[in-house]
């Protein structure tokens, strides 16, 4: 999959930042989390996961172009 959105054009920080936010911030993966952690906590997992997938796809995304 990852081949086909760089054939499209997609640049290789965001396909970074989202190849590694996808499996983790899935419905049925938060749903799972939240049932042993809580509400409050899971929010803060997301947070987090999306915070840092983020902020991983713009380095690899200035150092690599």
């Amino acid at each position: 999959m990852a081949r086909m959105l760089l054939d499209l054009g997609m640049a290789r920080g965001p396909l970074l930042a989202f190849v590694l936010a996808d499996p983790v911030i899935s419905l049925p993966s938060i749903l799972v989390v939240r049932r042993f952690t809580g509400t409050k906590q899971t929010l803060v997992y997301v947070v987090l996961i999306v915070l840092f997938c983020t902020l991983a796809g713009l380095l690899y995304g200035y150092f690599v172009s």
